[in-house]
Parts: C-alpha cells; sequence; structure tokens
C-alpha cells in the first residue's frame, strides 16, 4: 500500500468515525444521513453538504500532522446547549508510515473495520444524548510546538466532561486494534 493510499485510507476512516458518531449520537436526525458502505460494513453519511464539507475540511487540515505523528488524538466533542462538554469520543491513533507501507493492505482494511463495527455497538452503554445538543472536532497534539502557529490556533486546556453531580466521568472504551508491529495503533473510547 502506497503513503498516498495509507493517507487517503485513514482520512476515509476518521471522517466514517465522525459520521458515524453524529449519527449514533443523534446530534442531527437520522433522516440526515444515508446508508454506505466502508471496508464491508454499513456505515451511515451525511447527507447535508456544508456539514460534509466542514468534517472534510477538517480531517484534510489534520492529515498531514497525522501522517507525521504530531497528532496524538482526535476527539469529537458533544456540547450541550450552554458549550459544555457532555460527551468527549476520542481516537488515539499512532501512525508509523514508513513501516505501515510494507503492512498488508487487508491487515488495514480489518483493523479499521473492526472500529467501524465495534461503534456502532458503543451507543448502547451510553444511554441517549441530551437534545439540543452540538459537536466540535478537536485534535491533540503531543507538544505544543510541534504545530505551526500561522496555521494552529492554541485550543482551551482539554475540557473535563460535565457530569451529573460532580462526579468523575465514566470511560466506556470501545475498540483497540493495532497492525503491523505497532506501525498503526488505534484507540477508541467515549468519556460521558
Amino acid at each position: 500500500m502506497s503513503l498516498p493510499e495509507i493517507e487517503a485510507a485513514l482520512c476515509e476512516f476518521c471522517e466514517a468515525i465522525i459520521h458515524e458518531l453524529l449519527y449514533q449520537r443523534q446530534i442531527y436526525s437520522p433522516d440526515l444521513f444515508q446508508r454506505h458502505r466502508l471496508y464491508d460494513v454499513v456505515v451511515r453519511r451525511s447527507r447535508h453538504q456544508k456539514l460534509n464539507d466542514y468534517i472534510h475540511g477538517v480531517v484534510q487540515s489534520i492529515r498531514e500532522a497525522l501522517m507525521q505523528g504530531l497528532i496524538e488524538k482526535i476527539a469529537v466533542l458533544v456540547l450541550d446547549s450552554s458549550g459544555c462538554v457532555v460527551e468527549r469520543f476520542t481516537m488515539q491513533l499512532k501512525v508509523q508510515s514508513e513501516i505501515l507501507q510494507s503492512v498488508d493492505v487487508e491487515d488495514i482494511e480489518s483493523a479499521l473495520r473492526g472500529c467501524l463495527l465495534k461503534l456502532q455497538y458503543a451507543n448502547a452503554s451510553l444511554g441517549p444524548c441530551k437534545e439540543g445538543c452540538t459537536f466540535e472536532v478537536v485534535a491533540y497534539t503531543a507538544t505544543k510546538s510541534s504545530m505551526p502557529k500561522d496555521t494552529w490556533v492554541d485550543g482551551e486546556p482539554q475540557s473535563p466532561v460535565s457530569s451529573n453531580g460532580g462526579d468523575l466521568p465514566s470511560l466506556v472504551p470501545i475498540k483497540s486494534a493495532q497492525v503491523g508491529s505497532g506501525a498503526f495503533r488505534v484507540q477508541l473510547y467515549a468519556e460521558h
């Protein structure tokens, strides 16, 4: 698998995860989504072009940094109507592209397929999402100095997930996968 093919597959995977989360958590009406197949798994994708363009643009903006190993994790934050984070879905990704090129494409697709399948079942353990929620996609880097200041904006420190009664948020592991002796690793988990 060539480096451009790996990049394209990982970006397609990240976009699919974001769309599926928006569908599963009903951030938008389920009628807004249509069924697609990706890695032989049925996933949902928005039919709203502006939403699709936003998600695609976000993923493309981190593409190079992700492949260079500068991105530590990508998170979809679910925000309530007052802007507080009520859920965080995190994709921790580790990509060693120089090694990943020698890995069999079926192994990579199998790992990505497993993540997409498990994500569809994670919704059952989370309970319903509040009415009126919205979302943000954020990328976390390992160090502040790893990203160019002219194209990236420093965000707020990682905001905690608001929970009822001030308790610590619950952590729900979704899926971990590793391909090619650590050339590609992904962990999906939710905090609510």
